[in-house]
Order: structure tokens, then C-alpha cells, then sequence
């Protein structure tokens, strides 16, 4: 399975357990403010693991393009900051018309958003200075154009809410 592959799948997963979390409160289970701090918990969890996920990942990448042994750099997130921003997005999520929906694309987008951050920041710090982008399965076409060439490690990955591309490091 492919890094892209893996976190599509692990954006999915999380998207799963938060509508499940939200289902509860839909059934009468959980008041509105639990919803919130469970939703804010397990999203700022999974996104701490995406990033260490990321890091992984881009450690293996490195291993190959070097030809030798890159250990991971311990990359993670900031589960302080991380939850003070999410509180007001989820809540705006809750309180939507279509709040399934809007809790799904909202945890979609916190996976592949933090583990893209993550990455880029691991290529910078590796001494990365060329990258492609890497479209998922089902990219919008403005991905997959974006896809076509070499991208400067200076050049933040271009996503919109909840894209699935990942990067690879070249040189």
C-alpha cells in the first residue's frame, strides 16, 4: 500500500469514528457539549498521528532516495494549539445544516492537511529541494494537472478542503 493509499484510508477511518461520535448525540446519547470535547479529542489525537504517520513515511522515502538508513524526526503537533483551533470548526460543523457531512470533510481535511504540513516540513528539514506532487485515487482534475512536474521545496503543496495528494521528495 502506498503512503497515499494509507492516508486515504486513515482520513477515512477518522472520518468514520466521528460521525459515529455525532450519531450518539443524533440518538439522544450525548449532550451537545460532550460531542464537542469528544469530537475536538479524537480529532486532535488523529491528527497528532497523522503527522507522526507523515513522518514516517517521509523517513522511508528518504531512506531510498539516499540509499541509506533516515531515521524519523519525531514530528508531531502542537495538541494545545491544535484543539484551541478545532473547537470553533467543529462546532460550526455541529451546528450546520448537514452536520454528518460537515464533521466528515472537516476530519478529512485535518488528516491530510496536517500530515501534508508535516511532510513538507520533514523535506525542509532533511534538506529537500525538489518535490512532486502525488495525486490519490479519484483526484479533482486541478490535481492531477498539478501533478505534472517538479515543485521547489520553497513552494507550499497547493490543496483544497480534505485533497488526498501527498508529496514525494526527488532531490
Amino acid at each position: 500500500m502506498t503512503y497515499t493509499d494509507t492516508m486515504a484510508k486513515f482520513a477515512q477511518l477518522t472520518e468514520d469514528e466521528a460521525v459515529k461520535i455525532l450519531n450518539l448525540y443524533d440518538t439522544g446519547q450525548l449532550d451537545r457539549d460532550r460531542l464537542i470535547t469528544l469530537l475536538v479529542g479524537l480529532l486532535v489525537v488523529r491528527a497528532d498521528e497523522a503527522a507522526q504517520l507523515a513522518d514516517v513515511a517521509l523517513a522511508t522515502q528518504m531512506s531510498e532516495l539516499r540509499n541509506q538508513v533516515v531515521a524519523p524526526l519525531g514530528l508531531t503537533t502542537d495538541l494545545d494549539a491544535t484543539a484551541a483551533q478545532l473547537e470553533p470548526e467543529v462546532e460550526e460543523a455541529v451546528d450546520s445544516d448537514n452536520r454528518a457531512y460537515a464533521v466528515a470533510v472537516l476530519g478529512r481535511a485535518l488528516i491530510m492537511g496536517t500530515a501534508q504540513n508535516a511532510f513538507h516540513t520533514g523535506m525542509q528539514i532533511h534538506g529537500v529541494t525538489t518535490w512532486k506532487r502525488v495525486p490519490n485515487r479519484g483526484a479533482c482534475e486541478v490535481c492531477e494537472d498539478l501533478a505534472s512536474g517538479l515543485v521547489s521545496i520553497n513552494d507550499v503543496m497547493w490543496t483544497h478542503k480534505g485533497c488526498g495528494c501527498t508529496q514525494q521528495p526527488i532531490k
